[in-house]
């Protein structure tokens, strides 16, 4: 019974605790944690050796090698608008400065992956109450499949940074109409894009967004968008331009999406990324359309095959297609069934924890679907894109944060339901 009657004095001791902290107490405080449970999680895992960045990591090396932007893929090295350049020029300049080494990188994935924590607490003050950004910036220092994503190859921890910092600027912009959150916002959406076509995908619904919070007449929310397609099409611009130049066509980011459609729609095709014996699909290519492949001008061209290939596959198995939807919203939304993959059931059991309170927290919240419009948005989008193509939990991740947002709130309504301490300052109970 003792213990019973410690565990709420304890919870309501550090909820008083919390609450009565400055906001640059609780950020400095959200900061530090979210480091050294990314930096204890690089040094623990220390893969230094075995972690690859794949395609990225090979562009990078060939940068310093003075090949340029190029890569091998189904012929020999040529240049190449098969990725995404943000995180390949990101390995570039750490292994121009430190050597083709690991450790720099993951520690710099960190550091970058620990301003989220700072990040959510605004975006829970701002889009919910003070408590609620208290609470989701500690579950997201410890969350685990972000602290465990610091230490692969892979640019998530930028890519949920940069829109977490896009949605707070977006928001800032829609309270003052100002010119320079539109032009920063913008910025982040280019910067983003650079990363994951994705961000380009968002705009209407942060388009939408500001429609339906109402906050800036139609004319001013005109001049806000101006502003921010034009500042965000200005960062893509070089990048455009380079691929323009290189392949003679309009190649806004990348040139890989005919191959990603062949990939979730193929003789093999599972929903995710991985047949059912665990190999990568790109595995089972059959030599007729390798020799296809190999026999193409360039990047581009071969991107235009796999297209046709799979759009061919899609009209001649209707059936097959849409019976895959399902397995790839499983991929997307849960886990793939066939990766092998570290921590599974760490990171399964932090998600399935999280969803309840997370659906919980929306259901309280529906009183300001206004307001939180943006989420769901995002969340059809992604649901959308990926049903035709294949399905990945890290396509969830880049905004599985705002799930934390939705599930810190239903624990702040839990905490003052409990009585541990009443509603924030200036906010009242819905």
């Amino acid at each position: 019974m003792s213990d019973q009657r410690t565990l709420p004095r304890r919870i309501r001791t550090l909820a008083i605790f919390l609450a009565s902290l400055s906001d640059h107490a609780i950020m400095s405080l959200a900061l530090g944690l979210a480091a050294a449970a990314r930096l204890a999680a690089v040094a623990a895992v220390s893969n230094f050796q075995s972690v690859t960045g794949f395609e990225n990591e090979k562009i990078a090396l060939n940068l310093l090698s003075g090949h340029g932007y190029s890569m091998e893929h189904f012929s020999g090295l040529e240049p190449s608008a098969f990725m995404y350049p943000l995180y390949s020029f990101f390995l570039a300049a750490h292994f121009l400065v430190f050597g083709h080494h690991w450790a720099p990188v993951e520690v710099t994935q960190s550091l970058i992956g620990s301003l989220g924590a700072v990040l959510i607490f605004h975006l829970g003050r701002r889009l919910f109450d003070r408590m609620t950004g208290v609470v989701a910036a500690v579950i997201y220092a410890l969350y685990p499949v972000y602290v465990y994503w610091s230490t692969q190859g892979q640019a998530l921890e930028i890519e949920v940074v940069l829109l977490m910092a896009l949605v707070l600027c977006w928001h800032k912009g829609m309270d003052r109409g100002g010119g320079s959150w539109a032009g920063i916002s913008g910025f982040l959406l280019g910067l983003g894009s650079l990363s994951k076509t994705l961000y380009l995908a968002l705009l209407p619904s942060f388009i939408i967004w500001t429609l339906a919070t109402g906050r800036l007449r139609m004319r001013r929310a005109f001049y806000f968008y101006a502003i921010a397609l034009s500042a965000a099409l200005l960062t893509i611009a070089p990048w455009t331009i380079r691929n323009a130049l290189v392949f003679h066509r309009f190649i806004p980011v990348t040139a890989n999406s005919g191959f990603n459609l062949w990939l979730g729609n193929n003789p093999e095709a599972t929903g995710s990324l991985y047949t059912k014996d665990g190999r990568h699909i790109a595995s089972t290519i059959s030599p007729e359309l390798a020799a296809r492949v190999r026999s193409a001008g360039d990047n581009a061209s071969r991107d235009d095959i796999f297209k046709q290939e799979a759009r061919r596959f899609i009209r001649e198995n209707p059936g097959t297609f849409l019976r895959l939807i399902p397995r790839r919203l499983f991929a997307l939304w849960y886990f793939e069934p066939y990766a092998a993959s570290r921590f599974r059931l760490l990171r399964s059991a932090s998600y399935l924890l999280l969803l309840p309170f997370a659906l919980a927290g929306m259901a309280l919240a529906r009183g300001r679907i206004r307001e939180h419009c943006i989420f769901y948005l995002m969340y059809a989008t992604i649901t959308a894109i990926y049903a035709a193509y294949f399905g990945q939990a890290r396509f969830r991740f880049v905004v599985e944060w705002s799930l934390i947002l939705f599930g810190a709130f239903a624990v702040s309504r839990l905490i003052r339901m409990a009585g541990i301490m009443g509603p924030p300052s200036g906010v009242e109970p819905r």
